[in-house]
């Protein structure tokens, strides 16, 4: 009997991953927070280096009196991205023991259960939601749901901040990046939600494999696949599955390529435009050198932060 995955809210998928987090790792539920404090502050002091240079070349300033002062910014620059590193490989490991605790929880849960229980229907729907959250290679387990969601909490302050930031310059460099974005954001979360479908379309698929793979290496049954000369027939199958599961991955991948390259389309044009209106409104007066030489390194840094997150 076939099984269906419950669907669930964003906040009850929080809730639930909270449940499970706050007893095995109370710090990883702070990570939304400290990676958005992170991202800033690294964005801050990365900034601030080039446009504090500029700043006193303006203003004919020797470089011996501030020089002090670009070495604290360098200092703080490596020490975030260190912290930052250190923060990966803390939240990394946790999530980890998150989900070896629902490992745990989920083997001990049949052990213990009785038999007749185990083949209800109600049981083997909890079995697949469990599995879906659990073990699910697609970004959807428990060990990277905190992580991307600190990683995209991190991303949109950023996106924000320079969207902020962009204002002063023309108020259609901020409707041009949230436009942007936007239209990016929804092409990934289409995407998203179509390579979840098609993988949805692979489990008939897996369970027939799983099946003549058994019966081809369960010793009541090989002797006879080779008695009555079934072995073409047996690999036929199996390659059959195969080939479907591979015909599956192509097309997600085709149109992970397709997406990616008209997302950097989009960020093209949107530089294009946001980078006119800067130089523009340099050579009008509006912004100084070093106000352009900061919203510069602030757009890269916001891009930068939004793909790796």
């Amino acid at each position: 009997m076939s099984t269906k995955k419950n669907e669930y809210t964003f906040f009850q998928n929080l809730q639930w991953v909270y449940q499970q987090t706050k007893d095995v790792s109370p710090m990883l539920c702070w990570m939304p927070l400290i990676q958005i404090l992170l991202t800033l502050a690294l964005t801050a002091a990365t900034v601030l280096s080039p446009t504090f240079v500029v700043f006193l070349l303006e203003n004919n300033q020797s470089f011996s009196p501030s020089l002090l002062w670009l070495v604290v910014l360098g200092i703080a620059v490596g020490t975030l991205g260190l912290s930052q590193s250190l923060m990966h490989n803390f939240r990394y490991w946790a999530a980890l023991k998150v989900r070896l605790k629902m490992d745990v929880l989920s083997g001990l849960a049949g052990v213990h259960m009785p038999y007749e229980q185990t083949l209800s229907h109600q049981w083997k729907l909890e079995r697949a939601n469990a599995g879906w959250y659990v073990y699910t290679d697609d970004g959807g387990a428990i060990d990277s749901f905190i992580p991307q969601l600190a990683d995209f909490l991190g991303s949109a302050v950023t996106i924000a901040v320079l969207t902020a930031v962009s204002v002063l310059i023309s108020p259609w460099c901020s409707i041009t990046i949230v436009t942007c974005c936007l239209i990016s954001a929804v092409l990934i979360v289409g995407m998203s939600r179509w390579r979840r479908t098609m993988q949805d379309s692979l489990e008939e698929v897996w369970t027939q494999y799983y099946y003549w793979e058994s019966v081809s290496f369960d010793t009541r049954y090989s002797q006879d696949i080779r008695l009555f000369d079934v072995q073409k027939y047996t690999a036929g199958k199996i390659q059959e599955c195969l080939h479907k599961s591979v015909e599956v991955d192509e097309k997600i991948t085709n149109r992970k390529i397709c997406i990616d390259a008209i997302i950097k389309i989009i960020d093209f044009i949107r530089n294009l435009i946001i980078l006119g209106f800067a130089v523009s409104a340099v050579f009008d007066g509006r912004i100084d050198l070093a106000y352009f030489i900061f919203f510069f390194f602030f757009d890269n840094c916001a891009q930068f932060f939004t793909y790796f997150g």
